[in-house]
């Protein structure tokens, strides 16, 4: 990655910035480049989204959060820690997280565990945080805690303002909350409170939900879901651009969220909104200077509240402006840049130093143009490496998937003609890659089983009929085999499928993690499927099999011995004594095996073999199949 800068002012420092987010992350902007940025005229940058592209030469290493991970903990302790001047940036406390949190999977396969043991084993590695819960919380009895406050660049507030349009006289109340879904619970603590105000007032209010919403909330009349994302440079003016009369921050006292800052009331702030705050840590200082109505997560309170200002537009006025002047002359990023640099001071040897706060030269922080975000190149290799499968990504996803309680067999079903016969060889060799073992493939063709691994090996099936285009002959014949082949859920193929080694476990992932979610989940976010036109009229019924059981089920694709790496083909025997994919590419048009199992459960079936129930299709309409 190459050194980015926008000037050049002469001689700087160099600050490499690990972290596994784009430029264009609002986490990453909000809490390293824009203070980089601000510190232009001394600094400069170079993001480090990888090991692989890790570059000696930064006068000092900023570890951004998510970097510190099971994948990278090897490179992050043994060689760039004890090795060079490094930084430790964490805005939450991930340990704290709950399991109900939307976003407790991701971080605790392979994020929290990996933070709690680096710092424990870094006890005085200096961290910089948002807020005082949180550095006490991180702060060992000898690690600096740096405390940064999340703030707004000053450009960034003019130009939101400037996009708000003129209010309208006999425009409704806009009440309205913008953030992500992991905000969905918080909301769920007022759901009751903006469903009496919506019944209340009618047409004389809209509620607006940009990012979060609960299904009550989403069926209500008066709300209006924003669900299109913006990215980081335009959420202050798409904010601004609802024109809302009172913006809502609601928070559960948990301790997570006692150790989130404020950033929400100054983002509503910064447009002169006044704001409604749960009665949490995040929200002292507001409460303290009268600067927000900040309230218990009381329904009858906030719904009191809520009447009190759509009833009295010069509170609402009066309260959205102080709050506005305070944040303008005390939360912009400019003025609090020499902050950062005073941080960046406590790791840099004295040669390096940045200068004192009354030398430094802040540049104001703009909001760049798409071609000074990133090189296209550079961005799509550093995110193609950054997700290339590892071979220690294997062990650790293999050492996972043991602990799943159950481990779902997956058929998946491909629709061929002769023309497509070039493409299955890339689809076996994709499969071949599965790191997931229980999943079998059936190939619905109109032709001749065309090698004899389809036949012999226990995990592959042939399923030969007259024609492919006749939609109900083909459902019907597919359903047929469900019940004895279906698994615990069924999903088509293309031809083709060429896919991440990671491909065919997000469905029992998902399943492992979400043990209440319904088995007829649909198969479309998993693998990309075959249009339901193309099933006939019942396309429901190629899904997942009802019938099917999930205790006698044998295991099919690879089954890896103990101590073999989880990418490689190797033979071994399963409970059922049958020996599964071993199967190895040698031609692009052949597959040949070695110590198939013999005892096939599929064999070619032409439509004279099918159930009665299943009628032939017609002689003319297999001659036009035939003919084309």
């Amino acid at each position: 990655m190459p050194i980015i800068e926008t000037q050049n002012f002469g001689q700087k420092i160099t600050v490499g910035v690990c972290s596994l987010h784009s430029l264009s992350h609002f986490l990453l902007n909000l809490r390293i480049l824009n203070p980089l940025k601000a510190l232009a005229h001394h600094v400069r940058f170079r993001l480090i989204p990888s090991p692989s592209q890790f570059e000696e030469g930064c006068d000092l290493y900023l570890i951004h959060r998510d970097f510190v991970n099971v994948h990278h903990y090897e490179f992050v302790t043994e060689k760039l820690v004890p090795n060079y001047p490094c930084l430790f940036e964490i805005d939450d406390n991930l340990s704290a997280l709950q399991p109900n949190h939307p976003e407790f999977n991701y971080f605790a396969s392979s994020i929290i565990g990996a933070i709690d043991k680096f710092l424990k084993n870094f006890p005085e590695l200096p961290v910089i945080t948002t807020t005082q819960p949180l550095a006490e919380t991180l702060g060992a009895p000898h690690r600096p805690c740096h405390l940064f406050t999340n703030h707004l660049p000053a450009q960034f507030i003019a130009e939101a303002r400037r996009a708000r349009p003129a209010k309208q006289s006999d425009a409704p109340i806009r009440i309205g909350f913008a953030g992500t879904a992991s905000h969905t619970p918080d909301l769920k603590k007022i759901e009751s409170a903006l469903l009496r105000v919506a019944s209340l007032y009618r047409e004389r209010v809209e509620i607006v939900l940009m990012g979060a919403w609960t299904q009550d909330l989403e069926a209500c009349e008066q709300v209006r879901l924003i669900k299109t994302p913006v990215d980081y440079w335009n959420y202050l003016p798409t904010l601004a651009k609802f024109d809302l009369d009172i913006a809502l921050a609601p928070l559960d006292d948990t301790p997570f969220n006692r150790c989130k800052s404020d950033l929400k009331w100054v983002e509503y702030s910064a447009l002169s909104i006044p704001t409604l705050c749960s009665d949490v840590a995040p929200f002292a200082q507001a409460k303290a200077l009268g600067l927000a109505k900040v309230i218990p997560n009381d329904p009858e309170a906030w719904f009191a509240t809520l009447i009190d200002l759509i009833e009295n537009p010069a509170t609402r006025k009066e309260l959205g402006e102080a709050a506005y002047a305070y944040v303008r002359d005390h939360r912009t990023l400019e003025s609090h840049a020499a902050e950062y640099a005073a941080i960046l001071n406590t790791v840099l040897p004295p040669e390096k130093e940045l200068p004192p706060p009354h030398e430094l030269t802040i540049s104001p922080v703009t909001i760049p143009t798409p071609e000074a975000i990133y090189n296209p190149e550079d961005h799509y290799e550093a995110w193609r490496k950054r997700r290339s499968l590892q071979e220690a990504d294997a062990e650790v996803f293999a050492e996972r998937m043991m602990r799943w309680a159950h481990r779902p067999v997956i058929t998946l079903i491909t629709f061929a003609k002769q023309r497509d016969f070039p493409l299955l060889a890339q689809t076996t060799d994709s499969l071949q890659t599965q790191l997931y073992p229980h999943w079998r493939w059936i190939v619905v063709s109109d032709q001749p089983v065309p090698d004899p691994i389809f036949e012999q090996a226990d995990f592959l099936g042939w399923l030969q009929l007259d024609t492919l285009d006749a939609p109900e002959i083909v459902a019907q014949a597919v359903n047929a085999l469900l019940p004895e082949y279906g698994g615990d859920a069924v999903a088509m193929l293309p031809p083709v499928f060429n896919s991440r080694p990671k491909r065919c476990s997000l469905l029992p992932k998902r399943w492992s993690t979400t043990p209440k979610l319904p088995r007829s989940i649909a198969t479309t976010t998993i693998f990309k499927e075959r249009p339901a036109s193309a099933l006939g009229s019942n396309p429901t019924s190629i899904g997942h099999s009802s019938t099917a059981s999930t205790t006698s089920a044998p295991p099919y694709g690879f089954a890896p011995k103990p101590s073999s790496r989880w990418g490689a083909c190797n033979p071994t025997r399963t409970p059922n004594g049958t020996t599964p994919c071993c199967a190895s590419v040698k031609d692009p048009k052949r597959v040949s095996t070695t110590s198939l199992s013999r005892s096939s459960p599929f064999r070619k079936r032409r439509t004279n073999d099918l159930p009665p129930s299943i009628p032939n299709p017609a002689p003319n309409r297999q001659r036009r199949s035939r003919a084309a």
